[in-house]
């Protein structure tokens, strides 16, 4: 071995001797390099929670005349993996609304808000998953004034929540509006039709 060759293996020895050298080493070192992920090899994806519930509901209403019926259809549904456990509907009508049959809404309740809404809820023990329930109502129509006709733009708001734990708040509830076109005037309110030339000659 050359005298330089000496040298150089000796200072390297003593570095290595010194606190703090085994950092300073080159990373590329064998057993210090991660290993490469393999191509073409995708990360797993995370798996739905299994005790979320993912809840939907939705509703429909035709048009209504002043005093006229219609029924209100609402469907639930729960998209899983869970069961929904004990899942409560809430239907929010406006004023211009009011509920003459509640029988199709299972346990049904009604209360007052101070706005003058009538608040109805409907509940279930559970939804099992990929399953749906069906709540239906009938309403029926104000008769209203011209002048409230104009200002009236009815909608229903649905809202369903259930007890099932899920940490995306959002897949355990779900809302949805109805709107209804503005219920016309009461046709016997409307003021009677003016004379016109033909009505005159007539005379």
């Amino acid at each position: 071995m050359s005298g330089w060759t000496t040298r150089t293996a000796l200072l390297c020895a003593a570095a290595l001797s010194l606190p703090g050298a085994a950092a300073a080493l080159p990373s590329g070192l064998p057993g210090t390099v991660p290993p490469a992920p393999a191509r073409g090899v995708l990360p797993e994806a995370a798996e739905p929670d299994p005790a979320s519930a993912d809840l939907t509901v939705s509703g429909g209403l035709r048009t209504l005349r002043p005093g006229q019926k219609a029924a209100l259809s609402v469907n639930v549904a729960n998209g899983g993996p869970a069961r929904a456990v004990r899942p409560v509907l809430t239907v929010t009508l406006p004023r211009e609304l009011a509920a003459t049959d509640t029988s199709g809404c299972r346990r049904a309740a009604s209360s007052l808000t101070p706005e003058g809404a009538t608040v109805i809820t409907c509940r279930w023990k559970g939804i099992d998953p990929v399953d749906h329930r069906t709540a239906r109502l009938e309403l029926q129509a104000a008769r209203l004034r011209q002048s409230d006709a104009a200002l009236a733009h009815p909608e229903v708001v649905l809202r369903v929540e259930s007890e099932t734990p899920d940490p995306v708040e959002e897949d355990n509830r779900d809302a949805f509006r109805v709107r209804i076109q503005p219920l016309l005037p009461d046709p016997r309110e409307a003021p009677p039709p003016e004379a016109g030339p033909s009505a005159e000659a007539a005379r």
